[in-house]
């Protein structure tokens, strides 16, 4: 067994260049990490905000409340303002209905589109409903058997853009 002359050089251990070269390269690896996982969180709010933002969920509860009334419409009773401020559909009640008895018709008040839907012969509104607010505008259209509802809403943090044509099946 040798015996060591210095002790300095005996005693185990990592000298201060070394435990700062290790301090260096954890940091610069933990700050990765940070970055990494900070980005990917904001992405993913950002993600679910936009899934779940509520223009979205308005968009389509309108299209969808768009395309259900007009594809219960008669081809022949779908009616569109000429500046396409609004669009009126007639439909049967049923399928056991001879004659046209109810209507629905989309327009927009202030920031909000609406539907009134009712009884035809005497026209009367049974009920108003609100499909989504935050409207920026929304313009309809008809051509053929189809109409168009292109509608956008901005809530300021976001918006949205929806195009829906429906045909009258009835």
């Amino acid at each position: 067994m040798r015996k060591c002359r210095t002790k300095p050089a005996c005693q185990g251990g990592f000298t201060l260049v070394e435990l700062l070269l290790a301090a260096v390269i954890s940091s610069i690896l933990i700050f990765a990490v940070a970055v990494v996982v900070s980005d990917s969180q904001r992405v993913w709010h950002r993600s679910y905000n936009h899934l779940y933002a509520d223009v979205v969920t308005e968009a389509h509860v309108a299209q969808r409340a768009f395309d259900a009334m007009v594809r219960r419409a008669t081809p022949n009773h779908v009616y569109v303002d000429p500046a396409g401020s609004w669009v009126e559909v007639h439909y049967y009640q049923s399928a056991a209905s001879s004659d046209l008895d109810r209507f629905a018709k989309f327009y927009c008040s202030g920031q909000e589109l609406c539907v009134d839907r009712g009884v035809l012969n005497p026209k009367s509104v049974s009920r108003t409903e609100t499909l989504a607010q935050n409207v920026v505008s929304c313009v309809f259209d008809h051509s053929g058997r189809a109409a168009h509802m292109h509608l956008q809403l901005d809530n300021n943090q976001e918006d949205i853009t929806v195009l829906t044509s429906a045909v009258a099946h009835n």
